[in-house]
C-alpha cells in the first residue's frame, strides 16, 4: 500500500504540466498598491473581469490587464497619475521599448526605466527584477521617554520564466522600539504581530527578521497555482473576519480556478502553535505543527454583485501518533464539516460567507458573516448561550476624484460574539486548533467578544500630496485573572463563565479609541515622506488598565506600507 507521502505527491504532481501558462507574482497585502486598485474598483462601479476582489493578494498580471481596460479622465491631473502609478507597479515586465540592453556599462544595463522597478533585466525568455524596501521612523510618544523607532530593511527578488513559471522572494529585517500597547502585545503573546522569533534590541527595542517566497504556475487557462510562504486575506474590508493578514507568513499550497463567474479557491497550509511557549517558556523543542484546510466558492451574480461561500478546518496530531495532514481534508470537492463527523468532531470548523456590492461608480457596500457553532432552538429564543459562536462585517466605501482628487471614506462594523474562534481541548493543557497562527489570530487581530467600528478617509490635494485619517473605536470584554469572558481565543471555550446570558462586551469592559493621522508627499514612485501623529486611549472598568497615548514623528518610507495604530 503507497505512503501517505507517495499519494500526496502523486496528487500534487498531476498538476505540473509539459507546457504552462503566462504567470507573474502577486500584489502583497496590505501594500499601498493594494489600497489604490481597491479604491479604482470602487470608482469604476463594476466587478474586474480578470481578478477577483475579495480573493487577496492578486496575480499583479490581472491586475495590470483589468487597468488597462478601464477609462480615465485625461483632464483630471491626478487620475492620469494614479492611472500610470498602478500600471508600473503591476506590469509583468518591462513597460518602456529602450536600447538600455545595448548599454555599454554594467550597471546602465540593468537600471529599470520604470520607476517602479529598482534593476531589472529581460533577455525575451527570463524577466527579473529586484526591489530593496526601506521605512526609517523615528517619534516621541507620551508614555516613553526614549524616542520610539522603526527601522526597516527590504529586498525582494520577482520574475518570471518565458513568461509560464512565476518567482517571488523577499527577505525583511527590522529593530524598532515601540509604543507601550506594543510592548504589552510582546510580553503577553512573546511575539509581535507579522513576526515570529523576537530578540531584544537595545533599551526596550526588538529585532526579528520574515522571509517569503513562491513559486506560481498554471496547468491550463482556468487554473493558477502557488505554492511557498506568505500570508493571505480574503475580503474586501479593512479587517476580515475569515481570514485575514495579520499572523506571520505560513507554508501553504493554494489551487485558484476560475470558470465564467464562478472561483474556487482550495487554501492547504501548516501552521504553528506557539503557545506553548507561553506555558513552558524554557522548553526549546520543536514547536508544535497543526494544520489548516479552506475553500471558497465565489459567484459573480451581476456585473456589480459577488457573492462567496467560505468553511475551513484546523486541525492537528490530536493523539500524538504523526499522522501530520489530515489526508482526507486534501479532497478538494468535499464537505470538511463531514469528515470532521467522521473522525468524532475533534477539529475547528468555521464556515460563513462573503459579499460585494457596486452600488454605483465610486458606491462599495461589502459584508462577511462568520459562523463557528450554534444551537437553532437558543438562536430563536436569544438566550445569549455560549455556544452561539458568530461575527458579522458591513461595510461602506466612497471614492471620487472630483470635487476632491483621490478622494476616498470607507466606514466598517465589525460584531464578533464571545468565545468565537476558540477551540476545546483534546490532549494536553490547552486548545491547540485556536483558529491562530504563532499566537497572533487568523482573522481579526482582536480576537472575539468585540464590537467594533471603522473610519478612513484621506485625499491628494495635488497629485503627490496626500493626507488622511484612520480612526478605530472598540467596545471589547477582557477577563480578569483567572477568568474567561470569550475574548481571548486561546483559552479552552468549555471553561465559560456562565452557560447562557453571554452578550458582547461582558466580562470587564473596556473602550478603545486608536486615532492615525498622517500628511505625506511622494519624492518618487513608492518614496514617502511624511509627518504622522497618533493617538490612543484605552478606558477599562478597571481603572488601574486605563491608558492615554500619542506620538508624533517623521517617517521616510521606500516601498513599504504605512504603519499604524490599530489594536
Amino acid at each position: 500500500m503507497p505512503s501517505k507521502k507517495s499519494i500526496v505527491f502523486s496528487l500534487f504532481t498531476l498538476f505540473i504540466p509539459n507546457s504552462l501558462f503566462p504567470q507573474s507574482w502577486l500584489t502583497t497585502t496590505g501594500s499601498e498598491n493594494e489600497a489604490r486598485i481597491q479604491r479604482n474598483i470602487a470608482l469604476s462601479g463594476k466587478l474586474p473581469a480578470t481578478f477577483s476582489p475579495e480573493i487577496r493578494p492578486w496575480f499583479a498580471d490581472n491586475a495590470a490587464a483589468w487597468l488597462e481596460t478601464l477609462p480615465i479622465d485625461s483632464s483630471n491631473r491626478y487620475a492620469v497619475y494614479d492611472r500610470r502609478w498602478l500600471l508600473n507597479e503591476n506590469a509583468p515586465g518591462l513597460r518602456t521599448n529602450d536600447a538600455k540592453n545595448d548599454a555599454k556599462t554594467w550597471f546602465s544595463r540593468f537600471w529599470s526605466p520604470n520607476p517602479a522597478r529598482f534593476a531589472e533585466s529581460d533577455n525575451g525568455r527570463v524577466y527579473a527584477t529586484v526591489n530593496p524596501g526601506l521605512d526609517l521612523s523615528l517619534g516621541l510618544s507620551r508614555y516613553e521617554e526614549l524616542p520610539l523607532f522603526v527601522n526597516h530593511r527590504m529586498v525582494e527578488f520577482k520574475g518570471h520564466i518565458a513568461g509560464k513559471l512565476g518567482f517571488y522572494s523577499r527577505v525583511d529585517e527590522t529593530q524598532l522600539r515601540g509604543a507601550r500597547h506594543e510592548q504589552t502585545f510582546y510580553n503577553q503573546w512573546q511575539v509581535l504581530p507579522g513576526a515570529h522569533l523576537i530578540k531584544p534590541y537595545q533599551t526596550r527595542g526588538y529585532d526579528f527578521m520574515t522571509a517569503t517566497g513562491y513559486i506560481t504556475y498554471a496547468p491550463i487557462p482556468e487554473i493558477r497555482l502557488q505554492f511557498g510562504q506568505d500570508r493571505n486575506f480574503l475580503g474586501n474590508g479593512m479587517r476580515s473576519l475569515l481570514l485575514s493578514d495579520f499572523a506571520p507568513a505560513y507554508p501553504f499550497l493554494k489551487i485558484h480556478t476560475r470558470v465564467g463567474r464562478f472561483d474556487y479557491v482550495n487554501l492547504y497550509a501548516r501552521l504553528t502553535d506557539r503557545y506553548t511557549r507561553l506555558i513552558n517558556p524554557w522548553q526549546h523543542a520543536l514547536l508544535p505543527a497543526k494544520y489548516y484546510a479552506m475553500h471558497y466558492l465565489a459567484f459573480a451574480i451581476s456585473p456589480q454583485w459577488r457573492m462567496g461561500l467560505f468553511e475551513a478546518v484546523m486541525f492537528h496530531d490530536n493523539n500524538n501518533t504523526g499522522k501530520g495532514f489530515d489526508i482526507a481534508y486534501l479532497n478538494p470537492v468535499i464537505l470538511y464539516r463531514a469528515i470532521e463527523h467522521q473522525r468524532g468532531d475533534p477539529d475547528k470548523m468555521t464556515v460563513g460567507l462573503n459579499t460585494q456590492y457596486l452600488l454605483a461608480p465610486g458606491v462599495e457596500l461589502y459584508g462577511q458573516f462568520l459562523l463557528n457553532e450554534f444551537r437553532f432552538k437558543d438562536l430563536i429564543h436569544r438566550t445569549g448561550s455560549h455556544a452561539n459562536k458568530y461575527g458579522y462585517q458591513a461595510g461602506l466605501r466612497l471614492a471620487s476624484d472630483r470635487p476632491l482628487p483621490g478622494f476616498e471614506l470607507q466606514t466598517e462594523i465589525n460584531r464578533i460574539r464571545p468565545y468565537t474562534y476558540a477551540h476545546y481541548t483534546i490532549s494536553g493543557t490547552y486548545p491547540v486548533n485556536s483558529y491562530s497562527h504563532q499566537n497572533q489570530p487568523l482573522a481579526h487581530p482582536m480576537g472575539a467578544n468585540l464590537s467594533e467600528w471603522l473610519l478612513q478617509a484621506g485625499f491628494a490635494p495635488l497629485p503627490r500630496f496626500h493626507t488622511g485619517l484612520m480612526a478605530q473605536y472598540t467596545f471589547y470584554g477582557a477577563d480578569s485573572a483567572g477568568s474567561n469572558w470569550g475574548g481571548n481565543i486561546f483559552l479552552d471555550y468549555h471553561t465559560y463563565e456562565r452557560k447562557t446570558g453571554n452578550v458582547i462586551g461582558q466580562g470587564v469592559g473596556t473602550k478603545l479609541l486608536n486615532i492615525n493621522a498622517w500628511l505625506s508627499y511622494e519624492l518618487r514612485h513608492s518614496l514617502n515622506i511624511s509627518l504622522e501623529a497618533r493617538m490612543r486611549r484605552l478606558r477599562s472598568d478597571l481603572p488601574v488598565r486605563n491608558s492615554t497615548d500619542a506620538y508624533l514623528g517623521l517617517s521616510l518610507r521606500y516601498n513599504l506600507p504605512r504603519n499604524y495604530w490599530h489594536y
